[in-house]
């Protein structure tokens, strides 16, 4: 998947996310991944590598499209696009306050 083309969620089966070697999550189906990309405003190397382990389904959502989608499909994608980045902050801050 090239920087900035695609968000993905995760339809049907499991994947790991890990960053530098250590896992971090496991994502279930209804999971997103690659949403980063999409807030940045330039091209930015991935910070995470999601692998799937056995056979997995996910529906891929290229930025392009999105960027030229009605107003109301581009506010429901973000918001929750939005609330999975605030999740995932709040889980890293339990996970550090935790150490």
């Amino acid at each position: 998947m090239p920087a900035r083309a695609s968000g993905q969620v995760l339809v049907d089966g499991e994947a790991e996310v890990s960053l530098s070697g250590k896992p971090l999550c496991v994502l279930k189906p209804g999971s997103c991944f690659g949403e980063i990309l999409y807030f940045a405003d330039s091209v930015e190397r991935r910070t995470t590598t999601v692998t799937a382990h056995s056979r997995i389904t996910a529906m891929q959502i290229k930025s392009g499209a999105l960027r030229i989608a009605t107003p109301a499909c581009q506010v429901g994608f973000n918001k929750a696009f939005i609330r999975v980045l605030v999740e995932r902050l709040a889980q890293a801050n339990r996970q550090f306050a935790q150490r």
